[in-house]
């Protein structure tokens, strides 16, 4: 790992201010997030957290799932895992026969999806049966990609985002203009605006602070050997 005293933004910290923290709704079908960071200089005050923004935080509850074939299967249903289902949906009436609800959830666009919730099988489980097939060709999902299910608790409202599987030559995000100017501005001390879009199966470009902190903590040096650890998305469920 090179860290090279010359780089114009090196020494720069920067981070996320919760106020501007927010999910956009833009031409992309897929979840993404635009955030303003705010460089702070290295012995400068640093701002006092928000109790607003930190309940803002904690208000949405999220669980995501990476496709298999069967969930893909554009004449087929979708398997919810029951961490997820107990997580986000309402809860079932689980005296009737069988189990079943209907659910409406908005994407990014603020379309609604409505799918129907039923718990059935050998052995049993949670599934989403009705609305799932139109849901998978509109967003022309495929077996690798990840489905993300949103709820905002103070509100019980229902959303759903899906992130693509990385796939080669894939270009989405921001371009090298854009890249090279949140750079100068970073030099500069201005703050400037990255737009993240999470890809299945890669490394997170967001991290905790905590993770950050850490980091700096360390004495690193050029051509310094690092071990870094590959995550794989696996939920419990």
């Amino acid at each position: 790992m090179s860290n090279s005293s010359s780089s114009s933004v090196s020494g720069v910290a920067a981070e996320v201010d919760g106020a501007i923290w927010r999910a956009v709704v833009g031409s992309s079908v897929q979840a993404f997030v635009r955030i303003l960071l705010q460089p702070l200089q290295p012995l400068g005050p640093r701002p006092m957290s928000n109790d607003d923004d930190d309940n803002a935080r904690t208000d949405v509850v999220s669980f995501s799932k990476i496709l298999t074939p069967s969930d893909a299967n554009n004449g087929g249903g979708f398997s919810v895992p029951r961490y997820c289902a107990d997580l986000i949906f309402p809860q079932l009436d689980f005296a009737a026969d069988p189990p079943v609800q209907n659910l409406t959830l908005k994407d990014t666009h603020n379309n609604a999806w409505e799918f129907r919730h039923i718990y059935r099988g050998t052995p049993r489980r949670h599934l989403l049966t009705t609305g799932w097939s139109k849901f998978v060709n509109a967003k022309r999902l495929v077996a690798g990609d990840t489905v993300v299910f949103m709820k905002k608790k103070s509100t019980n409202e229902l959303f759903v985002g899906i992130r693509r599987a990385s796939r080669v030559g894939g270009n989405e995000g921001q371009d090298g203009g854009e890249a090279l100017e949140a750079i100068q501005k970073a030099a500069r001390g201005m703050a400037f605006e990255v737009v993240y879009y999470p890809k299945a199966g890669c490394p997170d470009f967001v991290v905790k602070a905590e993770k950050v902190k850490d980091a700096l903590r360390t004495c690193w040096r050029q051509g310094m050997r690092v071990r870094m650890g590959w995550k794989r998305m696996i939920h419990p469920g």
